[in-house]
């Protein structure tokens, strides 16, 4: 049993060992012991604090900075801009009224939180979440899609934030793909191994279309205005789940509460591509609900709050090092501002055009035309709605398994060589011990 934050008085590196199922050469295990205690120090000192969020032990509390780094996942940059040939500006009317808060999970449009394990590939689970929602937002049916396609088969040639696939890439360049290629699978047609079959492996492109066709389909994307708390916001509220960088070299240790632990003025490097599903406040602290693609055990379920704050388009940072964050391989060393807490602010972004690859609708019969489900179609949203409102039923569920199942099994009969590969039999015992985390 893992120990919570308020756990570890008497937690040690041997109970880490044994809670983790881990499995360390001797030399190994002085060294992670060494880097292990030290944090376990720190997240002690921090929940003495009492701040507005816990820090506790998790797969991270045994690492160095540069190894946690390998679950983010924007490695050299998206400055200036990718602007490809599907982008759309964002219509800047604002709404005249917001809902006090919205957690876009009540409404049925947000998949299980998944894990990217030793592949900095943060870029597509963001991309293909995001058009996970949109297309549940649209048909009535929520599945998960292939991260492992977007991984291998998007291209990154001017290496925007990154050099592409477990070395970082864009969700803009992720979604231009699918665009370009007609589709995107889904995970039970192209299964992700990047992370753990095969860590840190970008592997290549594997041509399925011989026994199976897309599941999803996207048209074009958006770029909500930078920096801009008021779009942000409401584009949240009224159109849906975005897709948003930050700067996440203080996530790791996050356990639960109101996250406020960036220093912009320090440290305004944004490294890592997540998932704003929505906002609120406790106890009189504004938040963001941030979706993080560590795991469900990490933070609250898989989920960080950010702290929020009225003058957030105010509270900003430069970032000197772009080529270390996330700016395309040109102009890369040229300074930018990002602002929002943890610069959340700087770059959010979500899909049009998302339907099932067949544009079949998946909406029960009984669902009325003036329930919440059909206002999110049209990207709007009453401020009283409820999630009772909102219903995928279970016929097409039952549907949507028989047909990926079925071509899950021809896919695996046709390809299992060229997705499922052996493991790394070099593989570092970093990376083993990750695997088991």
């Amino acid at each position: 049993m893992k120990p919570k934050w308020n756990e570890l008085d008497q937690y040690n590196f041997d109970n880490y060992v044994v809670d983790f199922g881990l499995s360390l050469s001797s030399q190994e295990y002085d060294y992670r012991k060494g880097i292990f205690d030290t944090e376990l120090m720190r997240v002690k000192a921090h929940n003495k604090k009492n701040l507005s969020w816990k820090e506790g032990i998790n797969k991270f509390s045994m690492l160095t900075t540069e190894e946690k780094r390998v679950s983010q996942g924007l490695m050299s940059g998206k400055y200036p801009k990718h602007v490809g040939k599907n982008y759309h500006s964002y219509d800047d009317t604002l709404a005249t009224a917001l809902p006090d808060s919205i957690d876009w999970r009540d409404y049925n449009i947000i998949t299980p939180v998944k894990d990217q394990g030793a592949c900095g590939s943060c870029w597509a689970f963001a991309a293909t979440e995001i058009i996970e929602s949109y297309v549940a937002k649209k048909s009535g049916l929520l599945s998960t899609l292939s991260i492992q396609q977007m991984v291998s088969c998007s291209s990154n040639p001017y290496k925007c934030g990154g050099n592409g696939g477990c070395d970082g890439s864009i969700s803009q360049l992720g979604w231009q793909y699918v665009i370009d290629f007609g589709g995107i699978y889904s995970d039970y047609q192209y299964p992700y191994t990047s992370g753990y079959t095969n860590p840190g492996q970008t592997s290549n492109c594997s041509d399925i279309s011989g026994v199976a066709t897309p599941f999803a389909i996207i048209s074009d994307y958006v770029d909500v205005p930078s920096n801009n708390y008021e779009a942000t916001i409401d584009a949240l509220a009224n159109i849906g789940p975005l897709s948003v960088v930050v700067s996440a070299d203080n996530w790791g240790a996050y356990e639960t509460g109101i996250f406020n632990g960036c220093d912009l003025s320090t440290n305004a490097a944004i490294d890592h591509g997540v998932v704003l599903v929505g906002y609120g406040s406790e106890n009189d602290q504004s938040y963001y609900l941030v979706r993080n693609s560590w795991g469900s055990e990490y933070g609250e379920s898989g989920y960080i709050r950010l702290a929020r704050f009225d003058n957030e388009s105010s509270i900003c940072g430069i970032d000197t090092l772009p080529q270390e964050g996330t700016g395309c391989a040109i102009n890369s060393s040229i300074p930018v501002t990002v602002c929002g807490t943890c610069g959340i602010l700087y770059n959010p972004s979500y899909v049009i055009g998302a339907n099932t690859y067949s544009g079949q609708s998946y909406f029960s019969p009984t669902v009325s035309p003036t329930s919440k489900i059909q206002n999110v179609t049209d990207n709007k949203i009453p401020s009283s709605a409820s999630s009772a409102d909102v219903a995928v039923p279970i016929l097409s569920t039952i549907v949507a398994l028989l047909v990926v199942f079925s071509t899950y099994l021809l896919y695996i009969l046709h390809k299992k060589n060229d997705i499922i590969r052996k493991g790394n039999n070099h593989e570092s015992s970093v990376l083993l011990a990750m695997r088991k985390l």
